[in-house]
C-alpha cells in the first residue's frame, strides 16, 4: 500500500499510500479504516530501513504494539492517495516507537502509537 516516500530524515517519514482495488476487504469502493494501521506500520518499516546506521540492509521487524489508536473514519477510499506520517519518538534497540497519522483528503483518518521489534 505504501507507494512513494515524500520526505524522510533521521526522525520522520512522510509518504503516499493507496489502498488497491480488488482486495478481499474491499466493499463498495472502500476498505475498513483499520487498514490505516498496516499503512502506518509500512511507513515505520520504511523509516527504519532508511534511517539504518551506515546504510545497513533492512532487517526483519514485527509490529508488537499499538496504543492510543484513534480512527476518525469508518472506511478508507480505494485507489486514492493517502498521506501517512510517522515520527520515531523512542528507541531502545531492538524496540522502536513511532507516532503515526494518516490523512484522507487533508483530514485526519488515523492517529496512534506503534511499537516495533526489529531483529
Amino acid at each position: 500500500m505504501l507507494r512513494e516516500i515524500v520526505q524522510a530524515d533521521g526522525e520522520r517519514l512522510e509518504a503516499r499510500a493507496r489502498v488497491p482495488a480488488g482486495g478481499l476487504l474491499i466493499a463498495g469502493g472502500a476498505a475498513p479504516a483499520f487498514l490505516a494501521l498496516e499503512i502506518a506500520a509500512q511507513a515505520a518499516a520504511a523509516h527504519g530501513a532508511l534511517a539504518a546506521p551506515g546504510g545497513a540492509p533492512p532487517r526483519s521487524g514485527l509490529l508488537v504494539g499499538a496504543k492510543d489508536v484513534t480512527l476518525h473514519v469508518v472506511t478508507l477510499p480505494v485507489g486514492r492517495d493517502l498521506v501517512v506520517r510517522v515520527r520515531r519518538t523512542a528507541s531502545a534497540p531492538p524496540l522502536f516507537v513511532y507516532e503515526a497519522e494518516l490523512d484522507v483528503d487533508g483530514a485526519a483518518a488515523f492517529h496512534g502509537t506503534l511499537s516495533a521489534w526489529v531483529e
